[in-house]
């Protein structure tokens, strides 16, 4: 299973992945995890992952399910971390989807776990 592990305290949850993901993979740690997280900001480190086979009609599938279970009230910050180009272009074309359908969320791409941790913290 590519979601290697989840932690979640009380403002950050982080999914953690490796080898090959699948829109099925993606949606399941949404649909289980999502709807119980009361914090603002969400990690998705896919560096040791392969996100280049989802299609567009993958994203728009996340899209909607991530739009399904988050709260309207809040306006969440969810960081992509990615290790190759070709990952980084699957992430940005992931986050056009997720603007069209205007998620609550704020979103960035980063190829280092740093400067996404940075930029979650930063107000």
């Amino acid at each position: 299973m590519p979601i290697t592990s989840v932690k979640a305290d009380s403002d950050l949850l982080a999914f953690v992945t490796a080898g090959r993901m699948t829109c099925e993979e993606i949606l399941e740690g949404i649909r289980a995890h999502y709807p119980t997280f009361n914090g603002r900001r969400t990690l998705w480190d896919f560096s040791q992952a392969d996100v280049t086979k989802l299609s567009q009609a993958d994203f728009s599938r996340i899209a909607a399910a991530a739009s399904a279970v988050l709260p309207r009230a809040m306006t969440r910050k969810t960081a992509y971390v990615v290790s190759d180009q070709a990952s980084y272009v699957a992430a940005c074309k992931y986050l056009n989807e997720a603007i069209s359908a205007r998620l609550p969320a704020e979103y960035a791409v980063f190829t280092s776990l740093r400067s996404a941790r940075d930029w979650l913290q930063n107000e």
